[in-house]
This record gives C-alpha cells, structure tokens and sequence, in this order.
C-alpha cells in the first residue's frame, strides 16, 4: 500500500494485466482488485472506493471465461452501490456505442488500454481524485 490513501478498485480479469496494474498503481494508490461481476458486487456491497476501473469484459464468477458478447462491465456500471462513485471504464473495446451507454449509466471516462500510457493513466485518476 503507498502512503496515498485515495482507494481505488480494479476490475479486472486479464491476469497479465493485473500485474501490470498492479505494480503500477499500487506506487501511487490503495489499491483492490477484483477479477469478476460476482466479486465485483459482492465488494462494492461492503466497501466504498473512491475511484473504479472497470473492464467491460469480465467473467460472471471465479474461474469462468469471460463471454465476449457479454458486456458484465456495463451491469456493474447499473448497481446502486456505484451511484456516487467515479467510474473509469478502462477496456480494450473501442467501440461508439460501448462509448455512448456506459457515459449514459454515468462513467466518467472511457479509456481505451492501448491508447494510454501507465503515467498517463495515474494522472488521469489523480485528476479524479
């Protein structure tokens, strides 16, 4: 944990990903991470961070794949419990209408993952923050 104490929640499923991530934020942030809608809800219903970074593409639980027509990510954006939470949805869909929904259900930004770079995406939560 960094002696930031801005709590951030990850979700995503991408294990390399995860690390990447991990090593990257946690410098800079308290950081969770979960890797499925199920975890995702279930923590969201007993834990407030301050920012999400939300993987449209997720598997419904542990050890599943993630159904690829399915868009999980867009569900959680739904939950009461996100209401008041700033979400970045941080995927690797570049897609108009991706775009146009998750804004409509209140994400702050969409951030397409090979179009930032990890100090890109650090100052971009910090300006959130």
């Amino acid at each position: 944990m960094s002696n930031n104490q801005h709590h951030i929640l990850l979700v995503e499923d991408e294990p390399s990903l995860t690390t990447l991530y991990r090593t990257i934020l946690e410098k800079h942030f308290q950081l969770d991470i979960v890797s499925d809608f199920t975890a995702a809800k279930t923590y969201l219903s007993s834990h407030q961070p301050e920012l999400i970074l939300l993987d449209l593409i997720i598997p419904f639980a542990q050890g599943q794949a993630p159904n690829f027509s399915q868009r999980l990510g867009v569900d959680l954006l739904k939950l009461k419990e996100i209401n008041n939470i700033p979400v970045i949805v941080f995927t690797n869909l570049d897609d108009e209408q991706d775009k146009t929904e998750t804004k409509k259900l209140g994400a702050k930004e969409y951030i397409v993952k090979a179009n930032i770079l990890p100090a890109q995406l650090v100052e971009k939560i910090s300006s959130m923050l």
